[in-house]
């Protein structure tokens, strides 16, 4: 059958087959006419779309095997991604350092890098950023690389790549994406490190629910809200901003935002430190990982109290967020103290609601920045894969 001519719906069309053809294969493989059955697509529209990324490398054909159920059985070859076909370089740029790795379609990590950064500049990230995702691709093999997700704390809009705020690193309205693009000629995708988490949730579990909240504490206090399957970014890329969720009787701590008991103001780490040095238990110049030290049993009493609060005043907000959304799964993230503050964060959240703590690794965060490009690759492979467009 001669291809069909390319159009803005034939794309849409193929988008929507090929993404879900390859979300069944990252579950498990399985012929053509199971592919078929499953999807709803034509058993030719299927032979089409599966020869075309077979072509591409994408998918491989496995042993054939024999399947149950059907009179004497029927042998029929399975299909499933190729363990070296495409992958996702996912960077993140953080307040110290640049961190970088490489994923397959299927998850596997396959190499790592980082780099501190040298300077505090956007200009100076941006050529961190660069020079070592180029080091990364050369390192894979750039025929295999689709491209490259890119996350950091802040506000991003998605659609332009721009960093619109970011308290971390003290930048506002800088543009990261097209930089990007341009010196590695390659597709890039961004948006804020929580996103990616829940972005990356979806990805790496078949399990999880259509909806659920993630919830990040560290420096700041953010969110990232997925509903139906998908990142919800908002009208002005500003859904999850929960840093200003007022706390009914709060202290009186103000915030930059002219409000006073904000949430972040009260449960960041930034918070805890700033209360733990007034209080003399901790020295000015401390750092996150001091809040479980202290030099006198006092100020590790004192110290352990803070984080008690902070991990109870956290769990009821993020508990009355919940309740306004109403997701099905309800993630606190980020380092909530030990183990036993973790848990007196998620009772306070609610006993009627399924939560869960993500303490959130190095490799989290990396995975995270790799999934933004792999959901989007997923979403519209005909960007990606030129055989799917011919």
């Amino acid at each position: 059958m001669p291809p069909l001519p390319t159009t803005s719906l034939n794309r849409s069309v193929r988008d929507r087959n090929a993404g879900a053809l390859l979300r069944l294969l990252l579950r498990e493989p399985m012929g053509r006419k199971e592919l078929a059955r499953r999807t709803g697509i034509s058993l030719t529209t299927m032979t089409r779309l599966t020869a075309a990324l077979l072509e591409a490398g994408v998918l491989e054909e496995l042993p054939t095997r024999t399947i149950a159920g059907r009179g004497k059985g029927r042998p029929e070859i399975p299909l499933g991604i190729a363990p070296r076909g495409r992958l996702a370089v996912g960077v993140q740029i953080r307040g110290d350092r640049v961190t970088a790795a490489a994923y397959g379609l299927s998850g596997l990590r396959c190499a790592a890098a980082e780099t501190p950064h040298h300077g505090s500049s956007p200009e100076q990230a941006v050529a961190s950023a660069i020079g070592l995702a180029k080091e990364l691709i050369d390192k894979v093999g750039p025929e295999r690389v689709a491209g490259v997700g890119v996350s950091t704390g802040g506000v991003v809009d998605f659609e332009s790549g721009t960093l619109l705020s970011s308290p971390q690193l003290g930048w506002s309205d800088v543009p990261l994406r097209e930089p990007l693009a341009q010196a590695l000629g390659l597709r890039v995708v961004m948006d804020t490190s929580v996103r990616s988490l829940a972005v990356s949730r979806l990805w790496s579990d078949p399990t999880a629910p259509d909806s659920m909240l993630v919830v990040f504490v560290a420096g700041i206090v953010t969110s990232a809200l997925v509903l139906d399957r998908q990142l919800h970014r908002g009208r002005s890329a500003t859904a999850g901003t929960v840093a200003h969720t007022p706390v009914a009787d709060g202290p009186g701590q103000p915030c930059s935002c002219g409000a006073v008991d904000c949430l972040e103001v009260l449960a960041s780490d930034r918070a805890v430190q700033r209360v733990a040095v007034r209080e003399g238990w901790l020295p000015a110049d401390s750092s996150w990982d001091d809040i479980y030290a202290g030099e006198s049993q006092a100020a590790r009493d004192g110290l352990a109290r803070l984080r008690r609060d902070r991990a109870e005043l956290l769990g009821r907000s993020v508990g009355r967020i919940a309740d306004f959304l109403d997701p099905q799964e309800t993630i606190v993230a980020g380092r909530l103290g030990t183990a036993a503050e973790a848990r007196l964060c998620l009772d306070a959240v609610g006993a009627n609601r399924p939560v869960r703590h993500w303490p959130v690794t190095d490799e989290d965060w990396d995975r995270g920045a790799a999934s933004l490009l792999i959901d989007d690759y997923l979403t519209r492979p005909t960007c990606y894969e030129a055989t799917l467009s011919i």
